[in-house]
């Protein structure tokens, strides 16, 4: 043992190789580094179909507006586009105004964290198909709330 050599069970030798290969416990990876809008972006994300709070909220705008007779049908994550080819857009909300219009809407936290990615996807889209797209954010509670727009054009 004086030869400066380690001496380690083989649970221990598993639990060095594991972390120096990078491997978690679970069998995933360690997350890769982010930053501040990657973090942000990240929040909000969860299983296909699973609302996030602000999607939440804005479900209950529009089921107001739904019995108010302002729209009279709207679906959450029901539409996949195809943009290009091995290149989708996945619509949040999909609704259908009262006088017949469809029309997309992606709901964000903020405007500042939408990615470049959905802003390219989503003008392209707006280009490509015959209705209006829509980017709404909540406006913060002392600016009065209620819902920020944006449109694709």
């Amino acid at each position: 043992m004086g030869n400066g050599s380690v001496r380690w069970s083989p649970e221990q030798l598993s639990d060095f190789e594991r972390k120096k290969s990078g491997v978690l416990a679970g069998g995933g990876r360690p997350p890769a580094a982010q930053n501040s809008k990657q973090r942000l972006q990240a929040l909000g994300r969860k299983a296909p179909g699973e609302m996030n709070k602000t999607e939440a909220a804005f479900a209950e705008h529009l089921e107001a507006q739904k019995l108010s007779g302002e729209i009279l049908w709207y679906a959450f994550e029901a539409v996949t586009l195809k943009i290009a080819h091995d290149c989708r857009l996945t619509i949040d909300f999909f609704l259908m105004r009262a006088d017949g219009r469809l029309e997309a809407w992606d709901v964000k936290g903020s405007f500042a964290i939408a990615s470049d990615d959905f802003l390219v996807k989503a003008k392209v889209a707006a280009r490509m198909f015959p209705w209006p797209f829509y980017m709404t954010a909540p406006k913060p509670k002392k600016a009065g709330g209620g819902w920020e727009v944006r449109e694709f054009a």
